[in-house]
Formats: structure tokens, sequence, C-alpha cells
């Protein structure tokens, strides 16, 4: 009985008091009512340039920050550069995501593919990735914070499970979060939803006055 107890209380803890039954489904809530908040990320790109990603302080439009508007919203999903599952199905959606941006000149949002194995991505592997699916920094950029330590806390900030898999590899989440420039996640898709992900960013992105 008291193992059961126990068990019980961490699981309300977990969940909310049992509102929330699974991780994912809370943090889909929590996005929803806005409550869902990551602090700000510095990352580096393939050549090894410093950003700074999602200051509240600042915005995105901080010297040496990746937005080339204060107010810029990214779709973000996670990867790593050897994945052969789930991070080729994102790399694939984004392009066909760039290509919608690209046709529509639509520079309102942008398409951010943030590393989870940082010290495994060298520059090298995020530079393969990106030419892999024809990335354009215009619209999307792939990139890594700038240890394990800050991409574990910023993955859990968000909820995101990344997992190893005992093969040199991970079991991570594949769904697309909407960020804005100040880190708050205003929704949350899965990845086989991207369109419906870009629709809704650039419907914010326009009714917050951005333009293409």
């Amino acid at each position: 009985m008291a193992s059961l107890a126990i068990f019980l209380s961490q699981s309300a803890r977990l969940t909310a008091g049992f509102e929330y039954w699974t991780l994912e489904s809370r943090r889909q809530a929590e996005a929803r009512q806005g409550q869902l908040q990551t602090s700000a990320l510095w990352l580096r790109d393939a050549a090894g340039r410093q950003h700074l990603a999602f200051d509240a302080a600042a915005g995105s439009g901080n010297k040496g920050g990746i937005a080339h508007k204060s107010e810029r919203l990214y779709l973000v999903d996670f990867i790593y550069t050897r994945c052969a599952s789930v991070c080729l199905a994102l790399g694939s959606e984004f392009q066909q995501a760039q290509a919608l941006l690209s046709a529509e000149s639509d520079t309102s949002v942008g398409l951010l593919s943030l590393s989870i194995a940082p010290d495994e991505d060298s520059g090298v592997d995020l530079a393969k990735y990106a030419n892999r699916f024809g990335a354009n920094p215009q619209h999307w950029q792939v990139m890594a914070p700038l240890d394990q330590e800050q991409s574990t806390r910023y993955l859990r900030e968000l909820g995101v499970v990344a997992l190893p898999d005992g093969q040199g590899g991970y079991v991570h989440n594949g769904d697309i979060h909407l960020i804005d420039a100040a880190g708050r996640v205003r929704g949350i898709w899965n990845y086989g939803d991207w369109r419906q992900a870009l629709a809704a960013a650039q419907h914010l992105a326009h009714a917050n006055g951005g333009g293409s």
C-alpha cells in the first residue's frame, strides 16, 4: 500500500494532478494556454558563429540574434545528423515548408532545426544535414546549442524527450514547435502536421503585424 501511495503521489505531480496523464498532453495544454516558456539559448551554426535565440529581454533583434526581425516566429524541430528515421522525415517536411515560404517570399516565419547532440554534431555535420535538404539560411537554419548541458536544459524546459537508444543514436520527440522571439511556445504539432504548423505560424505572424 505504501508503494502504491508513493506511485500515485509521484504520478500526480508529473501529470498536474491527473488532469493530463501524459507529458505530451500536458505540453500541448501548456502551449495552448501560453504557459510553456523557454529561456534564451546560445547556438552555433555550421561555421562556428554564435547566435543568441529566444531572448525574452531583447527578442531576436539583438546583435548576434538568429532572426532578421524582432518579432520573427520560428518553427523548431529537434534532430541529430546521424539519425536515419524521424530526422529524415523532419528534414523532408521542412524542405517542403521552405519551398512554400520561398514561393511566397515570406520571411516572417523561420525554420530552425536544433541538434540534440551538440557534442557529437560538428559544424561539418550540421552543414551536411543542411546541404542534404537544401536549407536556405534565409528561411531555414540548422544549428546546435554550444554544449550538451545547454541542450539538455533546453529540452527539459520544453518537455522534449531525447534518450540514448543504446546503439549510438537517440529515441526522441519529433514534434514541431512554434516559438516566438521571446521563447514562448505558441503551439506544438506532430511532424506529420507540418502544413498546419506553418499555416498557424504565418497566421500569427501576420496577425502580429509581420509581413512577407
